[in-house]
């Protein structure tokens, strides 16, 4: 039975508003360990208690996933910043130097001089639909 401390191996279809957007089918079962908070919260809780074999399909609202989107995290920057880029789209992720770490940002915008960055998780402020099936648990 998956608890605190398990390693869980699964496989999962992942869906935001109806819309597949992971899975494990084509890099076989995802491994974890329960409660070392590498995954959102809600998965936890749900697989919580599953043994193997044992298939479950539950929603996790934003605040037990990737939280609510933070509309500051949406920041301008100089279009001058991606020169030696050959080109960028809105949609892009691109990798950015803060101040003490580097980030993954969604370009959000492209205007005349500036960028719009969106630094919000990209699964940040919806709910989102599990379907998994535990393959082992040790």
């Amino acid at each position: 039975m998956i608890d605190t401390g398990s390693k869980v191996r699964l496989h999962f279809v992942l869906r935001a508003a109806g819309d597949v957007v992971g899975t494990s089918t084509a890099d076989g079962p995802y491994t974890y360990v329960l409660g070392r908070d590498e995954m959102p919260p809600g998965l936890q809780a749900g697989v919580k208690g599953l043994e193997e074999g044992d298939r479950r399909r539950f929603l996790v609202p934003p605040e037990r996933a990737y939280g609510s989107r933070d509309p500051e995290a949406v920041q301008a920057v100089p279009l001058e910043s991606f020169r030696g880029i050959p080109s960028i789209s809105v949609g892009d992720r691109v990798r950015v130097q803060g101040e003490a770490e580097e980030y993954t940002a969604t370009i959000a915008e492209i205007g005349d001089d500036q960028v719009k960055l969106d630094l919000n998780h990209p699964l940040a402020g919806k709910a989102l639909e599990y379907e998994v099936e535990v393959v082992e648990v040790f």
